[in-house]
């Protein structure tokens, strides 16, 4: 068993394309993860036994997925830090002001203001 997310690519098959003499597609999961089966309950796509792959040694570029992935979870935590300033400010007396003449429709009363 495999586990990746929805963006993983996988070259799959399908009898239709191989008899038909057409190569596979390099397919995200989510393009295909949830109509596995036709009416009869075969499988629509499989994903062919290849030989593993044997790399030289030397640095791998990161595939683009990858790189979102790890953007994504930076963007992720600068998200989580910015919702917890945020609703440290509206648990002061001015973030209290504020939306509660947002939600009044009015202008706030800021502290210190006249």
């Amino acid at each position: 068993s495999v586990e990746c997310c929805d963006e993983h690519l996988w070259y799959v098959r399908s009898a239709v394309r191989k008899f038909r003499g057409q190569p596979g597609l390099v397919r995200p999961l989510r393009e295909f993860m949830h109509d596995l089966r036709d009416a009869a309950g075969n499988a629509k796509h499989y994903i062919p036994m290849v030989r593993p792959i044997e790399f030289r040694e030397g640095d791998l570029p990161l595939e683009d997925y990858v790189r979102r992935h790890v953007a994504f979870a930076e963007r992720s935590r600068i998200d989580q830090y910015a919702a917890a300033l945020i609703a440290s400010a509206r648990a002061g007396e001015e973030g209290r002001e504020g939306v509660a003449a947002f939600l009044e429709k009015r202008k706030p009363d800021w502290v210190g203001s006249s």
